[in-house]
């Protein structure tokens, strides 16, 4: 069964660049509880798309240009449900302009002390219906990823970025121990039931502890940190995913898909063997191709497809596909069950602008890694 899930990646800023391996941001990552599926790996705030986060979109988003095209709405639902499982499993709400008026704080004192005498803490969509939630200006799509056929628990997954602002945070779980955490997120108070601790990193840490085996990483999160690592500031991701996302609203509705919107493009790798010599040669003996490689296996997956709205979209957005923008994008693995557990190399040859160029393989991150510690003056004292 493969189902539908959003992830939000929240990045907050730091000042001291050179205490932070000279990234200007640190990313939050929940570990997961042992009795969860994913045991023990760091992941960001996610989880499956539920009614309630349709019903919100149909009631309550109306006014977003374009709503009734059924991509834009599934892109808000998605949305939705990424701020939603965030709130679930932290307590953080994301607000659209901040609490500018004394009614707001008032609204906001008014949930709390009702979760305090009930001891729980207001729902995510009480706070939405009080508050106005955070808008897609301050939150971006990153990246889509859906889990093969052979996977025993599959996912179509959005992925997000949010930039917190102080302001614009609401702490709402530890505020009910006491309103001084409001907009405080140096203190989280996370859903024990789904993850056992939070962490922030920045790429560079979360790759070194991964690569050092201190951690585990499943492979979307493995795959977005290491395109991170070439954001040392991110304000400049967030305008590079704002610029792709500006181009894809003027882009024409009946173009490539991939092209349209590659931020919200469903990325299925296909695993495939491969005849390129020279990765041959060093033991790479699969490829993980994307959907918009030259020799993407789409009649394979189709045939083996048993969700039959996944396997219309894959016919329709994969095979639609412009052969001018096919080319070669692919992942080879050494050993396929282990995939970036082990060696990997990478190969993207894409007239298509999307964040998976900045993606590198394992001896260059390691170079990239190497010569980010290096470059760290605190290392030299």
């Amino acid at each position: 069964m493969l189902r539908r899930a959003a992830s939000l990646l929240i990045a907050r800023k730091v000042g001291d660049t050179l205490r932070n391996n000279s990234f200007d941001y640190k990313i939050l990552f929940l570990k997961r509880a042992s009795k969860l599926k994913w045991a023990e790996i760091l992941a960001y705030p996610g989880g499956i798309v539920e009614e309630g986060d349709v019903q919100y979109v149909r009631n309550n988003l109306s006014h977003i240009r374009n709503i009734n095209d059924p991509e834009v709405f599934d892109y808000n639902v998605f949305k939705v449900a990424s701020l939603r499982e965030t709130y679930e499993e932290t307590g953080l709400f994301f607000l659209q302009n901040g609490l500018l008026k004394t009614e707001d704080v008032n609204v906001v004192n008014s949930m709390l002390e009702q979760g305090r005498q009930s001891d729980q803490p207001p729902s995510f969509f009480e706070c939405a219906e009080m508050l106005k939630i955070a808008d897609c200006e301050s939150i971006v799509e990153l990246s889509r990823m859906v889990s093969v056929p052979h996977f025993p628990n599959r996912y179509n997954c959005q992925f997000f970025l949010c930039v917190t602002e102080p302001e614009k945070t609401l702490n709402m779980y530890k505020s009910m121990e006491s309103l001084n955490y409001i907009h405080n997120i140096d203190e989280l108070s996370v859903q024990k039931s789904e993850s056992s601790e939070y962490v922030w990193l920045n790429p560079y840490e979360l790759l070194t502890r991964y690569l050092d085996k201190k951690i585990k990483l499943a492979p979307p999160q493995f795959m977005l940190a290491n395109i991170m690592l070439s954001f040392p500031r991110i304000g400049t991701l967030q305008d590079y995913l704002n610029n792709i996302r500006a181009k894809s609203e003027h882009e024409n509705r009946d173009k490539d898909p991939f092209e349209r919107n590659p931020l919200t493009y469903p990325l299925m790798i296909g695993m495939a063997n491969h005849n390129e010599a020279r990765f041959l040669d060093q033991g790479y003996k699969v490829a993980g191709l994307f959907p918009n490689d030259v020799e993407y296996p789409l009649d394979k997956f189709l045939q083996a497809e048993k969700d039959p709205a996944w396997k219309k979209e894959m016919e329709e957005k994969v095979r639609n596909l412009d052969p001018e923008n096919r080319g070669v994008c692919r992942i080879y693995f050494k050993q396929m069950k282990e995939m970036f557990d082990a060696e990997y190399d990478f190969e993207i040859k894409s007239s298509v602008d999307f964040p998976f160029q900045y993606m590198v393989g394992l001896e260059e991150l390691k170079k990239k890694l190497l010569t980010i510690h290096l470059s760290d003056p605190l290392q030299h004292q």
